[in-house]
């Protein structure tokens, strides 16, 4: 399982796209498939975040595609995921990985 400290941690993954094939060995890897679980939709779609449970979330963590040949772009789609979900859940930290440090 998942655990920090005595708590077990439960993961959700919220991507537009289905699981690649690595993402599908991690979610269904025998000791940790009970506590990550894979959404297909969009951080800004309102509907797609209840369910995720988002507003019961300790944190958010928003990854890029390092390996994406569009950089720039990648680090402005995310910022604007993370602006998305800041407007509705004040509170959440949110933790957001750009390719490019000028993007900040």
């Amino acid at each position: 399982t998942i655990s920090h400290g005595r708590h077990t941690m439960q993961i959700a993954i919220l991507q537009i796209d289905p699981p690649s094939t690595d993402m599908k060995r991690v979610i269904h890897d025998p000791q940790i498939r009970e506590n990550v679980h894979y959404f297909m939709g969009s951080v800004v779609n309102s509907g797609d975040l209840r369910r995720v449970r988002i507003g019961q979330a300790s944190a958010c963590f928003i990854m890029v595609n390092k390996l994406t040949t569009q950089p720039d772009e990648a680090d402005s789609k995310n910022i604007l995921r993370a602006l998305a979900i800041r407007n509705r859940y004040q509170e959440l930290p949110i933790f957001v990985q750009l390719i490019r440090p000028e993007n900040k």
